[in-house]
């Protein structure tokens, strides 16, 4: 007996000796993934109130406000009557909210969604070095009994490599083209996932002749790093298109880091940033637009400090938007009559090809009457999404409302080629959620030729 209760307490007495030298010689790094502090103890991270600890904190409650852990927001419709930024009632307002209130990584648990979707298919992807599809011969199929969101461990292997550098920094060969290379420094760890998965030249195959788009058919959901290189828009014959935007090179860092540069965006509190801030942008948050203290703000600090300070005279009103940087168009693109910012310009083209794929009269089919239709219930009282956003973003939703009879073997809303390479660059304007901002001469470029695809007469006489 005794001898064992010895055994017991050298064990115990060298357990709490590794315990306490268990990060001895550890480097952690800071928000800026820098940070040369040696940590040395596990309770330079593992305890609230060392310096570590507390950024680790900042991390998680960016991470908690984050679209990586409550999945997409949307435009929502309040039909209710709200108070505006200055405490007049007004109905008929506009908020972004999460619309799946929670981790969509249950719903995600299968080849190929759970590359991305969920955290223990993109660490099994990443090891692969590339996509896992799902086949009939395949025996490496990513579903768990029960699996988790993306966290901070899919993106870091803290406990592995003794510091939060990125699980992956490697270049990323786009899906749909691999002759196409994203190579931008940390900002390769998102466009592993934030790529199109389909390529628009399937317009011209499934559309050699009218048909009807089925309900996943487009880019899916989050076509930056395709978007940023101008790359997959659906570029119409005989037309030349620009190609690497400055924002992909992002400030010329070598190398330069991409999405990293602005979307985790970290606070100064120098001009004004702390006025434009809230848990959901920059950080581990890493929107940048969201409702700061009752008013929907874009982050043109970010802008104003990177790139645009001759571009934005005063970043701090939070009343100023992006479309609002001084970067003016070559021409009135939208035909408006007035020449305006390059964003407002590009808003203006797309405001115009939602307005054409809302007309049922545009489109061919027996039951064409249905392809206009109401937005359908949201996710919070008494609200709705916009019938706008389910068009670009959530268009299985829309064709479930455009295919009500189908069970009498009607077909509606048939496009036509050159309608579905146009609707094509809609869908890939808005899911790109940028407004155009990650490549504006590009967007531009592909929803005027859209337009003037589809015969629309207003747009203005000079492309972009």
């Amino acid at each position: 007996m005794k001898k064992n209760k010895l055994i017991f307490l050298m064990m115990l007495s060298a357990f709490l000796f590794a315990a306490q030298n268990c990060g001895d010689d550890e480097k952690a790094l800071t928000e800026d993934d820098v940070n040369e502090e040696i940590v040395t103890s596990c309770h330079g991270c593992h305890s609230e109130d060392s310096e570590i600890g507390m950024k680790i904190l900042a991390a998680q409650a960016g991470y908690d406000n984050s679209g990586h852990k409550n999945g997409p927001r949307g435009w929502i419709e309040l039909t209710d009557v709200v108070y505006d930024a200055s405490g007049t009632l007004q109905a008929g307002d506009t908020t972004l909210e999460t619309l799946f209130h929670g981790s969509n990584a249950a719903y995600t648990n299968a080849t190929p969604c759970s590359n991305c979707h969920t955290h223990n298919g993109f660490v099994e992807r990443v090891k692969a070095g590339q996509m896992i599809e799902k086949a009939e011969t395949d025996t490496k199929e990513i579903v768990v009994g029960a699996p988790a969101p993306i966290g901070c461990f899919t993106c870091h292997e803290p406990h592995k490599n003794g510091n939060f550098s990125l699980r992956t920094t490697n270049a990323v060969t786009l899906l749909v083209d691999d002759t196409v290379t994203f190579d931008r420094g940390l900002g390769n760890l998102c466009v592993h996932c934030h790529q199109s998965r389909t390529a628009a030249s399937s317009v011209d195959t499934t559309f050699a002749t009218p048909a009807t788009p089925s309900g996943h058919w487009g880019p899916h959901h989050g076509p930056q790093g395709d978007f940023l290189m101008g790359a997959n828009g659906y570029e119409f014959t005989g037309k030349t298109y620009s190609t690497n935007d400055v924002h992909y090179d992002a400030k010329g860092d070598s190398p330069a880091n991409s999405c990293v540069n602005c979307h985790r965006y970290t606070d100064t509190n120098t001009n004004g940033d702390r006025y434009n801030s809230n848990l959901e942008t920059g950080n581990h948050g890493m929107y940048l637009t969201a409702n700061v203290h009752g008013s929907m703000t874009d982050r043109v600090d970010v802008c104003w400090s990177q790139c645009h300070s001759t571009d934005i005279p005063d970043p701090k009103p939070r009343t100023a938007k992006f479309t609002d940087v001084k970067k003016p168009a070559t021409a009135d693109w939208d035909g408006d009559g007035t020449t305006e910012t390059i964003l407002k310009e590009t808003q203006g083209l797309a405001d115009k090809l939602y307005t054409y794929f809302i007309d049922p009269a545009n489109f061919a089919g027996t039951n064409v009457g249905a392809c206009n239709t109401a937005p359908v219930a949201g996710p919070i009282a008494t609200s709705g999404i916009s019938t706008k956003w389910r068009l670009g973003w959530d268009f299985q939703a829309m064709k479930n409302d455009w295919d009500a009879t189908a069970s009498t073997g009607t077909e509606e809303c048939v496009m036509t080629k050159a309608q579905a390479g146009a609707f094509w660059n809609f869908k890939y304007y808005t899911e790109d959620h940028s407004g155009g901002v990650h490549f504006p001469t590009y967007a531009a470029q592909l929803l005027y030729d859209s337009l003037e695809a589809v015969g629309d007469t207003t747009i203005g006489a000079t492309r972009p």
